[in-house]
């Protein structure tokens, strides 16, 4: 049973999911490319507000729907069925992806179309990133109906979600902060890490699937055995 589940508790039970997001190389890549824009400072705050409105706004619906079932019965294997399920479906990507890893790597025509973004085409872009992706939904569902069916109360899930959305988006937001605050340190640095990212992002992508996808089935047969 769930319910009166610690905070801290209910935290690292989600970890893994805010890992998962704030590893995404799509997210990072993209960052990377509003951050060396023509129109760096204004469309980087705009991409990182689309996408971090994003995370919390579907890990929020998910906190509610998780809440929603019946605390005496259903919300505890809801949750276990969920993180069961989105987690075979992560190590199915993993594997496909890890399969396609030599393909082309060419670059997609909206990732070139960042460097002359303007802030509200960043913020837009920020929506669409974080929110289209299919295994970013995977995470964010699986955090938000752990979230609303650990039985916190409203206050304290709300705290659940908002520890969740700035752990799912700590790497973003630090690479905005940190060329906000040091640009001429950070240009050559942004540079190299989107070189490396765009030789190893299919590699990185299919390694951490695996991983947190094996991490979330591991949660979810756990909890349905021992119901």
């Amino acid at each position: 049973m769930l319910e009166g589940l610690p905070m801290g508790a209910m935290i690292v039970d989600v970890l893994p999911a805010a890992v998962g997001v704030a590893t995404s190389p799509v997210l990072l890549i993209a960052v990377v490319l509003v951050l060396l824009s023509e129109r760096a400072r204004p469309a980087s705050i705009a991409f990182a507000a689309g996408s971090v409105g994003t995370i919390a706004t579907i890990t929020g619906a998910a906190a509610v729907l998780g809440g929603a079932a019946d605390p005496d019965a259903s919300s505890p294997m809801f949750m276990y069925w969920v993180k069961l399920l989105g987690g075979a479906v992560l190590v199915v990507f993993g594997i496909r992806r890890w399969r396609g890893r030599h393909e082309s790597t060419e670059q997609p025509a909206w990732m070139a179309s960042l460097a002359h973004t303007t802030p509200a085409k960043a913020l837009l872009a920020g929506i669409v990133v974080t929110a289209a992706n299919p295994k970013h939904l995977v995470f964010f569902v699986a955090a938000g109906v752990g979230i609303g069916a650990a039985g916190l109360g409203a206050a304290r899930e709300s705290l659940g979600v908002a520890v969740f959305v700035l752990l799912a988006g700590s790497s973003m937001l630090l690479l905005v902060f940190g060329c906000l605050i040091a640009p001429a340190w950070a240009a050559p640095r942004l540079v190299a890490v989107r070189t490396w990212l765009e030789h190893h992002t299919a590699a990185l992508i299919a390694v951490i699937l695996i991983v947190l996808g094996v991490i979330l089935v591991g949660q979810g047969l756990g909890g349905l055995v021992s119901r």
